[in-house]
């Protein structure tokens, strides 16, 4: 079997769902190609694992925000601790962000506050953003389109 140098740009080893497995997955991504992996944290306690998880291992790194079903409870307590972790070197990315208008879990006007908030600080810091879309995209394009994006752009 042909080796690649994969870098898997978006997983969710940090759910519930892979506790205690982390290590055999990483090993079976391993025999597949897969040689880094972007950990992405959407609430407080996945953005923690996250970080922990890019801690332990050099192929980990990790992107931390709020996701867009978690919006009504983003105040400035989260978003200080957002800040406050976006200067860790393994932290690469801010997201996952954005909008979710399939589960709604919060009205459209306070997700897309949020969602501008967090376009905002990645551009303070300099890093790219990863954006969540689902049944919402003419309105993900129009917020990205008014709040712009800084240098290190972003993802969809």
């Amino acid at each position: 079997m042909e080796k690649f140098d994969i870098f898997d740009t978006h997983t969710h080893l940090n759910a519930d769902d892979f506790a205690g497995r982390e290590a055999e997955e990483l090993a079976l991504a391993k025999e597949m190609g897969v040689t880094r992996h972007n950990v992405v944290g959407f609430d407080a306690p996945t953005i923690k694992r996250a970080i922990e998880l890019a801690e332990k291992s050099p192929e980990i790194y990790a992107t931390i925000g709020w996701h867009p079903t978690e919006a009504g409870s983003y105040n400035q307590e989260i978003e200080d601790m957002i800040v406050a972790n976006l200067s860790h070197p393994k932290v690469i990315g801010l997201g996952e962000i954005g909008l979710d208008y399939h589960w709604m879990e919060d009205p459209k006007d306070v997700q897309m506050e949020v969602f501008k908030r967090q376009i905002q600080l990645s551009k303070d810091h300099n890093l790219p953003f990863i954006v969540h879309t689902r049944d919402a995209l003419e309105d993900t394009y129009a917020v990205i389109k008014e709040a712009g994006v800084g240098p290190r752009g972003g993802i969809i």
